[in-house]
C-alpha cells in the first residue's frame, strides 16, 4: 500500500507585510486545485500586548497605518490591532471574490509562533510566507514544530508551474514525497525529480516510484552536497523534511534563504 497526500484545510498565516499580502492569491489558487478549504489566520502578537501594559515597549512610535507618530499604550494597541484586522479581512474579501473562492480570516491572540502549531492540525496545509533571502523568527520557529506539512511561498512565485523536486534521505520520504508530488502535479505533464541521498537505493526508489504510478527522474547527490546546490532554475516546489540529515540545526534557516522557490516541508513519515 503506497503513502497518500490529502489536504482537508489550507490555513494560510496572514499579517500585513507585502510577502504575506502578496501570497494570498497563490494560496487560494492552490487551495482551488487541491480541493481544499481555505482559511486565513491573523495571529495578534499577546507579547507586544504584555509588553505594551508596562514590560518596557517604548512610549511612542511610528504607527504603520498613519504614518505619523503617536502614543503607543494599551489602548493605541487595540485600536491598532482592531485596524490591521479589517484592513486584513477587506484584503482577504477582495482577494476571494477575485479569484471567485471561498476563504474566511479568523483572527486570534497568541504568541504567534505557538499559535500557528497549535491550530493547525495534522491533515492541514500551513501556508506561511517570507521575504526573498530571509526567514523571520516566527517561521524559523514553527516550522520544526508542526505536525502537518507548511507550504513556504516567496512572493511571485507560483508552486503549480515548474518542475517537482523531492528532496529524500530515507526511504520512507521517498514514498512520502512522491505522493505529495503526485497530488500537486494532478493531471499536469509537471517534470518530477527525485534527488537522493548515497543511504537511498535507487532500485527502491524506482520501485515506490512505480508503485505510486508517477514518471520520475532520480538521480544521487554526492556526499556533502549543499540542497540548495541540486535545485534547477525551473524549479516550481521543493518537497522535502526538515528531519533531512542534511538541513540539521541552523542548516535548515541557510537552506531556506538560499533557496527562490516554493518549498513544502513535510514530516519523514506521514501522520
Amino acid at each position: 500500500m503506497t503513502s497518500s497526500f490529502s489536504i482537508r484545510r489550507m490555513l494560510v498565516a496572514l499579517d500585513l507585510s507585502t510577502a504575506a499580502r502578496s501570497s494570498l492569491p497563490e494560496a487560494l489558487r492552490l487551495a482551488t486545485r487541491l480541493h481544499a478549504q481555505a482559511e486565513g489566520l491573523f495571529v495578534e502578537d499577546a507579547r507586544l500586548m504584555a509588553i505594551c501594559m508596562g514590560e518596557g515597549l517604548p512610549s511612542r512610535h511610528v504607527s504603520w497605518v498613519t504614518g505619523q507618530s503617536e502614543t503607543l499604550d494599551s489602548s493605541a494597541m487595540e485600536a491598532g490591532l482592531r485596524a490591521q484586522s479589517a484592513m486584513l479581512s477587506r484584503h482577504v474579501s477582495t482577494t476571494a471574490t477575485a479569484l471567485r473562492c471561498e476563504c474566511s480570516l479568523r483572527i486570534v491572540r497568541g504568541i504567534v509562533a505557538e499559535t500557528l502549531v497549535a491550530e493547525t492540525d495534522r491533515d492541514d496545509l500551513l501556508v506561511l510566507s517570507r521575504r526573498p533571502g530571509h526567514v523571520g523568527a516566527v517561521l524559523a520557529a514553527t516550522v520544526r514544530r508542526v505536525s502537518a506539512p507548511v507550504l513556504i511561498l516567496p512572493p511571485g512565485e507560483n508552486p503549480g508551474e515548474g518542475r517537482i523536486l523531492v528532496l529524500a534521505d530515507t526511504v520512507g520520504f521517498v514514498e512520502h514525497g512522491l505522493a505529495a508530488a503526485r497530488r500537486f502535479r494532478n493531471d499536469s505533464d509537471r517534470r518530477v525529480e527525485l534527488v537522493l541521498s548515497p543511504t537511498v537505493a535507487v532500485t527502491e526508489a524506482e520501485r515506490l516510484a512505480q508503485a505510486i504510478g508517477l514518471p520520475v527522474r532520480i538521480t544521487v547527490a554526492g556526499d556533502g552536497t549543499d540542497l540548495a546546490d541540486c535545485i534547477p532554475s525551473d524549479t516550481g516546489l521543493v518537497i522535502v523534511s526538515p528531519e533531512n540529515a542534511a538541513l540539521s540545526e541552523a542548516r535548515l534557516t541557510r537552506f531556506l534563504e538560499n533557496v527562490s522557490t516554493s518549498v513544502l516541508l513535510m514530516n519523514q513519515q506521514p501522520g
